[in-house]
């Protein structure tokens, strides 16, 4: 791959610790915006982790590029791109990069399409490359298909044999990455990516082949949705985002007017919306941030109101965002991997630019109030952190860097052996419903 100098990373990982500049969030003046309290927050897990973050299986925890390049991506939305610990974090998946996209394969030619698609992404809004190894345009667009009944996906290489588990989330994904690029997203992906909306507008997450059940063992066996009980929330509003970058076809514009009339039509009453058996604030986050930008204002400030709601108040946590009601009640310290995964994907929901507008579009208010401790002094920091450092947010930083879209990625020690490796292959990559349900993404 031919590497271009001034996009390498080297320059952004400076140099927080060479520069003698604390990692952690730096102290701010409460109330803030819900948005600013949240990212701030998930600042303060990216330094307690060393810029990655991580994800457990058992009594294993391996880093999670993933959920780190979500955490990123959020943090760019917000204005914090420049923060030493975002910059830290990009550092970490800059390393983590061939390990991401072989999710753990023994092949270093193997590539999964929905960590490659994301990879892309971050790496399109950072303007700089990641992966001393890998080029990742090349190879997303290498992994697209282009004969066949599936011409314009994006499908795993799957050089070990453990199944092409290539779903929704990735096309989409790699719609979006692509269209940043100076070649654009192909017409193909495009058009694959419209092929899979359902009847109802919805958007289904698994196509032709990808498995569903081991146990019996069950494929998705149709081409294109024909049952809108196939659709997904999640799913929809990743690909309402990917046609609202693409340039306008009446195909595309119908298909977004459908997948806005979805989304409307499936929020809860209380501005939040359903998935994997809750309403939830990774699913609202998403979908909130997709109708903002395809100008459902007021739904889009309803999603934002409920997932105000579920934001820790005054104290150590301010800012974080529960999963769901019964997380909120526990509290974080219950179960703190599931209060990050949420807060990377709720915060979206906040009034956060969408992926295709980051670095180009600005947070808004979205009709919240500011978040802090209502008995706090003006000037007076907020208690630390996790990381032992205030948990307030830091002032929004505008910088040419900031210039486009972020999702989290990988982190540099990504070995997983024998039945672990399985377990990321398989309940990772595989079913992508423990991360994207818990609050993160392929």
């Amino acid at each position: 791959m031919s590497v271009h100098p001034k996009r390498r990373l080297a320059a952004l990982a400076i140099v927080p610790l060479a520069l003698g500049l604390s990692l952690a969030p730096a102290a701010a003046v409460a109330p803030v915006p819900p948005a600013d309290a949240a990212l701030d927050w998930l600042a303060g897990e990216l330094a307690a982790n060393d810029g990655m973050l991580t994800v457990t299986f058992g009594t294993d925890v391996f880093p999670d590029p993933g959920l780190t390049i979500d955490a990123i991506l959020a943090e760019r939305a917000g204005g914090h791109g420049t923060d030493p610990v975002v910059l830290q974090a990009v550092a970490a998946v800059d390393d983590a990069t061939l390990a991401y996209v072989t999710q753990g394969s023994e092949l270093e030619g193997d590539r999964a399409a929905n960590a490659t698609a994301k990879a892309l992404l971050l790496q399109e809004v950072l303007g700089a490359d990641l992966g001393a190894d890998v080029d990742l345009e090349t190879d997303l667009r290498s992994l697209m298909a282009t004969d066949g009944d599936e011409v314009g996906r994006f499908n795993d290489t799957d050089l070990q044999g453990f199944g092409n588990y290539a779903n929704g989330l990735g096309q989409a994904l790699g719609v979006l990455a692509l269209d940043r690029t100076a070649g654009g997203a192909p017409v193909e992906a495009v058009e694959l990516l419209t092929s899979q909306q359902c009847p109802d507008g919805s958007f289904r997450i698994y196509y032709f082949g990808y498995v569903t059940s081991f146990d019996p063992y069950e494929t998705v066996e149709d081409l294109t949705c024909i049952d809108a009980a196939e659709g997904d929330v999640d799913a929809t509003a990743l690909a309402l985002q990917a046609l609202l970058v693409v340039p306008p076809t009446p195909g595309v514009d119908d298909a977004i007017d459908a997948a806005v009339a979805f989304l409307v039509a499936s929020q809860d009453s209380t501005g939040g919306f359903f998935g994997t058996g809750a309403v939830n604030a990774n699913t609202t986050g998403l979908a909130g941030q997709a109708l903002r930008a395809a100008g459902a204002t007021a739904e889009a400030d309803a999603a934002a109101g409920f997932l105000a709601g579920l934001q820790a108040g005054c104290g150590p946590d301010l800012g974080a965002i529960a999963y769901d009601a019964t997380a909120a009640a526990a509290g974080v310290d219950a179960d703190r991997d599931q209060w990050i995964r949420a807060t990377a994907q709720g915060v979206l929901g906040l009034g956060l630019p969408a992926f295709g507008a980051i670095g180009v579009g600005a947070p808004v208010a979205a009709g919240l109030a500011a978040v802090g401790c209502a008995d706090a002094p003006p000037g007076t920091p907020a208690p630390p952190g996790p990381s032992g450092a205030p948990a307030t947010p830091t002032a929004i930083a505008s910088s040419s860097a900031e210039g486009s879209p972020t999702l989290p990625a990988t982190g540099a020690g990504l070995v997983v052996q024998s039945v672990a490796a399985l377990a990321l292959l398989v309940v990772g990559r595989a079913s992508i419903l423990a991360g994207r349900r818990a609050g993160g993404r392929p």
